[in-house]
């Protein structure tokens, strides 16, 4: 299975972590369609967040997750890039992720802390 993992913390600090399978195959996608990367977003906050992919060819907004749950988009990507998460909390504030590389077949886990205000 072809997984790359890339896990997100926004707080005083930004964490990114990457991890590969040893069996990996070009034709195992694990559920990921070629052309498509998995944005897995795991809500602490007490808020709802609106959550938006960005690259090269702009900004698609992924969806709303609900305060302390966990949501997975799927969202469309030509091509490897230099991605960005935005992240817009109802009520509250927002943040961009730092730039991170993403190629089609990968998921990103995107969490948002309870600290963010």
């Amino acid at each position: 299975m072809k997984a790359h993992i890339v896990i997100l913390t926004v707080s005083l600090a930004l964490w990114v972590t990457a991890c590969a399978s040893p069996s990996a195959t070009p034709f195992d996608q694990g559920g990921v369609s070629l052309g498509t990367i998995q944005v897995e977003v795991d809500n602490q906050n007490f808020n709802d967040a609106t959550v938006y992919l960005q690259s090269g060819s702009g900004e698609q907004r992924l969806g709303i997750v609900r305060g302390k749950s966990v949501k997975t988009f799927v969202a469309r990507l030509m091509g490897p890039y230099e991605v960005r998460l935005r992240v817009r909390l109802l009520a509250g504030g927002s943040f961009t992720t730092e730039a991170m590389h993403a190629s089609p077949g990968e998921t990103l886990l995107l969490i948002v802390p309870s600290s963010l205000r």
